[in-house]
């Protein structure tokens, strides 16, 4: 008999995913971490006291110390690539990596404040900055370091974010942010309507920024720092880190384990459970669905999306599939009453690019690893073959 090809229509539902933080277990022997950097969604590092750098190649399962040369407290890191990192902290501490973290070295450097923050727009070209407003900078990837500005006149720096070689932006006390167009040589004084302390920035590009700080302080521009715009966070705590994954998609990290998430670009702010008390010092994403937290006592929380949940309420057809949600940073479920037997995605040049055989009626499609854009997905069940288009956002 025949087989009988048909396309039906796919029910689409527009559904929400809910973020879920959980606390990982690190070998950090209690010490407060400072901060963390992730060089894709399995690898990535957290800093502390004491010197404390600690690995994970394993999403956060689990973690190995390693010897960063220093007992001095560190508190910024940053890695250009899969091998090559920087680690600053108290004592004018700068230590780095060639090998992933198996060997750390310290760099000689002179200096009487704490170095607070480290970043590099590209794998060359990277600042750190003092505690007393000076800017540090390499052109050749961390083997010379030269001060740009004077640091005369300026408040205490907090943070720093360079979303290009050149352009670059600080936050501190007071609520003082200072620009830079010229790699660090002039900084000019922005005005960013607020005077409480800033402890954190992110530029998304050069143009659109965030500012966190004391009272629960978030704000905004999206004028290369001409203007901000002061948001309602929704909490009154300190926000010690801001990070965006996309312009859409923020979430500020806090005291008392305080973690609020936008996903409208910071118009709105939604309170997430971190499931902790702790102070919270720094967030870092690898993408929308994968996110980490580091702060005091040795705390690590990781954050992954859970899947939405179908209405008890919904009746199925037998020619009906249910996708869901749609759009989504990559994670699509599907679920029908009679069970699959191949699932394939196809990018919009007909290129298939994903393949899986089942027996279930209920499917997950993981195309987190994919450019975003629109593909489609061709489901058999039985002796049925259904089409839809879907869109990744990342």
């Amino acid at each position: 008999m025949k087989n009988l090809i048909l396309t039906v229509v796919v029910l689409i539902i527009a559904m929400t995913s809910k973020s879920q933080w959980t606390s990982l277990t690190p070998l950090s022997s209690g010490e407060w971490l400072t901060d963390l950097y992730f060089v894709d969604n399995n690898t990535g590092f957290a800093i502390g006291e004491n010197g404390k750098i600690i690995k994970t190649t394993n999403g956060g399962l689990t973690w190995v110390s390693q010897n960063s040369g220093t007992s001095n407290g560190l508190a910024s890191v940053f890695f250009t690539d899969a091998t090559h990192g920087y680690a600053v902290g108290g004592a004018s501490t700068l230590t780095k990596t060639a090998d992933g973290g198996n060997t750390w070295t310290v760099t000689s450097f002179t200096s009487p404040f704490n170095l607070v923050d480290v970043f590099f727009p590209s794998s060359n070209t990277g600042y750190f900055v003092e505690t007393h407003s000076q800017i540090i900078k390499t052109v050749d990837g961390g083997t010379n370091w030269a001060y740009k500005n004077s640091g005369s006149g300026l408040g205490a720096i907090a943070s720093i974010h360079f979303p290009t070689d050149n352009i670059g932006y600080t936050v501190g006390g007071l609520g003082n942010i200072y620009k830079t167009i010229d790699g660090g040589t002039n900084l000019t004084t922005l005005t960013s309507g607020t005077t409480e302390d800033l402890k954190s920035c992110f530029f998304i590009d050069a143009q659109t920024g965030w500012a966190s700080g004391k009272n629960g302080t978030i704000i905004k521009t999206i004028d290369g720092g001409a203007t901000w715009v002061s948001l309602s966070s929704g909490t009154t705590v300190t926000l010690n880190s801001i990070f965006f994954a996309t312009a859409s998609n923020g979430w500020a990290v806090g005291e008392n384990g305080v973690i609020v998430n936008t996903m409208d670009g910071g118009t709105s702010w939604t309170i997430q459970n971190s499931g902790t008390t702790e102070s919270l010092s720094e967030a870092y994403f690898t993408n929308s669905n994968n996110g980490y937290a580091v702060g005091t006592n040795g705390t690590i929380l990781k954050m992954s999306i859970a899947p939405a949940e179908l209405p008890n309420d919904l009746v199925m057809t037998d020619d009906q599939i249910v996708l869901y949600p749609n759009p989504t940073q990559g994670i699509y479920n599907l679920s029908s009453k009679k069970p699959f037997t191949n699932i394939s995605v196809y990018s919009m040049l007909g290129e298939q690019i994903l393949s899986i055989e089942s027996k279930s009626n209920k499917m997950k499609i993981d195309l987190t690893n994919k450019a975003k854009g629109q593909y489609i997905v061709k489901a058999i069940l039985q002796d049925k073959s259904v089409q839809t288009k879907l869109i990744e956002i990342q």
